[in-house]
Parts: structure tokens; C-alpha cells; sequence
């Protein structure tokens, strides 16, 4: 469903712009390419296995994840998160996008999120009118990659510290999105100890 408020638009301008100096000809490029969308439930972007995954995904309100195939603890096969993009944060499958490659992730955004996709094809018209597209892309897969890097250390926490930095990432409102067990899963906190910890909250 289409979104009409400007803000969403806006935000994803003000992140653009505070990368790299961007030149006259960026804006009006790529406005035309921008339209918000609010999901009115879950939204699967394409699954593991069914092809190329060539669009981005600025996240201005809710959440961006990606899930991998793997097996529980009973042996059952599960979607395991890979990954959560917090909001204001643009989401892809880099090889995808760049390098057309299969991609072996699930991209998955929850419901009520507000989106901007913006396509390969996209990418690659606005190049001719503003090459600095390219520079501003390597500086979003930076950022990306440092997101992996804070998640990762993170990850090396003590249970009681790793939940403080994860919702000082994420924030609170991350618990109305995903289940428990889906949270312990990603955190490598176990589900009876993470309930312990917001019990005491």
C-alpha cells in the first residue's frame, strides 16, 4: 500500500545526503524512483533459492530481516534470523544487487513497516545522471558492514550485557515485532534466561 506522508521520502534524502556530498543532479534524479510503501502484514521480499535479489530497501519504520534454512535443536527444519536492520537503514543482499547473484537469504520485513524499494534498474539509471551513486553505494555497504561488526561483538557479551546493547540497537519496541524464542534464537540467549531478564525489567 502506497504511503503518502513525505516523511519516510524525506528521511532517506537526510541519510543520502549525510554520506557523501551529493550533487545538484542527485535529487531530482532519483526522486521519481522514491515511493513509500506501509505493509499491511509481513512482507517476504524473495525467498533462499528463487532467484536474484536486486532491490534495496530503505527501512524507515519497523524492521528488516533476513533468515537462513537450518535445523532446531530437535533436528526440524527452521528459518533461522540471520540478520535484523534496525530502522532508518537500507537493507540488501549485496550480491544480489551488485553482482547478480543467487542469493542464499530470506528477506523479510514485519508488519506495519514503512519501505522505499529501490531497484538495480534504478541504480543504474540514476548512475548516468549522478555518478556519485556509486561512491554513496560502497559508503551504505560500510555501514552495513559495520552493523555486522557491532552485532558480532555483541554476540561476545555477557547475556545480561548483550541484551542492553541489543535494545539500545533495535530499542524497545523490537519485543512487539518478534517472539521471544525468535530473539533468543538471534541473541544466542536462551529463551528461559531472556525471560528471566525482561521479567525483572
Amino acid at each position: 500500500m502506497e504511503y503518502t506522508k513525505d516523511e519516510p521520502v524525506l528521511n532517506l534524502k537526510s541519510y543520502l545526503h549525510s554520506k557523501i556530498v551529493l550533487s545538484p543532479a542527485f535529487d531530482p534524479s532519483i526522486d521519481p524512483m522514491l515511493i513509500a510503501k506501509i505493509l499491511a502484514a509481513k512482507y517476504t521480499s524473495l525467498k533462499n533459492g528463487d532467484g536474484v535479489n536486486d532491490i534495496a530497501y530503505w527501512v524507515d519504520e519497523g524492521f528488516g530481516y533476513f533468515t537462513k534454512p537450518g535445523k532446531d535443536k530437535e533436528d526440524l527444519d527452521v528459518e533461522h534470523i540471520d540478520e535484523i536492520l534496525p530502522s532508518r537503514m537500507i537493507g540488501l543482499d549485496a550480491d544480489g544487487f551488485f553482482n547478480n547473484v543467487p542469493s542464499n537469504r530470506t528477506l523479510h520485513f514485519t508488519k506495519g513497516s514503512v519501505i522505499i524499494p529501490f531497484s538495480k534498474a534504478d541504480f543504474l539509471i540514476l548512475k548516468v545522471t549522478a555518478p556519485e551513486a556509486e561512491a554513496l553505494a560502497n559508503c551504505i555497504l560500510a555501514e552495513l558492514k559495520n552493523h555486522e561488526v557491532v552485532i558480532a561483538n555483541m554476540n561476545k557479551l555477557v547475556m545480561e550485557e548483550r541484551l542492553k546493547i541489543f535494545e539500545q540497537i533495535y530499542g524497545k519496541e523490537i519485543w512487539q515485532h518478534f517472539s521471544q524464542k525468535q530473539l533468543a534464537d538471534y541473541t544466542g540467549i536462551t529463551v528461559s534466561y531472556l525471560s528471566r531478564l525482561k521479567t525483572r525489567e
